[in-house]
This record gives C-alpha cells, sequence and structure tokens, in this order.
C-alpha cells in the first residue's frame, strides 16, 4: 500500500507538472491528490500487496514482468476512471467525463503497469527456463 501511494504521489506530480509546470504548489497539490484518491488506491494496493509476492515469486522474470504490467495495467485504468469520475462530479463538469476516462485511463495504466511490472520483477526467480525444455 505504502508503494501504491508513492505511486500515486509521482504520478499526481507528473500530471501537474505536465499541466503547470515544476512549481512549488505542485508538491502540496500532489499531496492532495493522493489523499483524495485514497479511497481507491489504499484497497488496489492492498489487493496487489497481497497477491504479487505470493504469485510472482513462482514465476520467472519474463512472465513476472508481464503478469505484473497486465495487472498493474488493468489496475491503473480503473483507478483512472475513478478518478476521472471523482473529479467530473467534484467539478460539476460532466461533459469532461469522457475525455478524462480515456486521458486518465490510458496514462494511468501505462504507469502503473510499469511501476508494477517493477516490482513483480523483485519478487520473480531469477533463473529462466531452459529453451529445450520439453513438455510431458
Amino acid at each position: 500500500m505504502i508503494l501504491a501511494v508513492t505511486a500515486s504521489f509521482w504520478y499526481s506530480a507528473l500530471v501537474l507538472a505536465s499541466m503547470i509546470g515544476i512549481r512549488v504548489q505542485m508538491l502540496a497539490a500532489g499531496a492532495y491528490f493522493v489523499l483524495i484518491w485514497l479511497w481507491f488506491v489504499m484497497p488496489t494496493g492492498a489487493v496487489l500487496g497481497a497477491y504479487l509476492p505470493q504469485s510472482m515469486a513462482a514465476w520467472n522474470r519474463q512472465m513476472a514482468v508481464g503478469k505484473g504490467f497486465l495487472w498493474g495495467a488493468a489496475s491503473g485504468i480503473l483507478c483512472g476512471v475513478l478518478w476521472a469520475a471523482q473529479l467530473s462530479l467534484t467539478l460539476h463538469a460532466v461533459e469532461m467525463l469522457p475525455w478524462w476516462i480515456v486521458l486518465f485511463g490510458l496514462t494511468m495504466g501505462i504507469y502503473s503497469g510499469s511501476f508494477v511490472a517493477l516490482v513483480a520483477l523483485g519478487y520473480a526467480k531469477n533463473n529462466l527456463p531452459p529453451l529445450d525444455q520439453k513438455s510431458l
């Protein structure tokens, strides 16, 4: 969950830096967005934190990175859609909801997928299966 909160802070900092540039207020705004996101970032981090160590330990590095990216991308898209819905309802800008779903869902999916893939790489086995391995 700590990694999920940290990743969400840096995602908000990246979004704010691309929108308003790097400013001192960006850190405070990033922390504010993390506070808003806690209702869906913490449960997602808890699920991934409980699932990743056990499942990734049985896989080789390549499979762990692939599966980690898929799990991270799926959770990132879900969080992006929830954030877009929350933002459009908070700002009373429901007409922007489809655009924000695409924007935040896509960027959070890529960001979260990459982040979880790197974390999964740390849990994976270091050895790769031999190429000439025959199945039963």
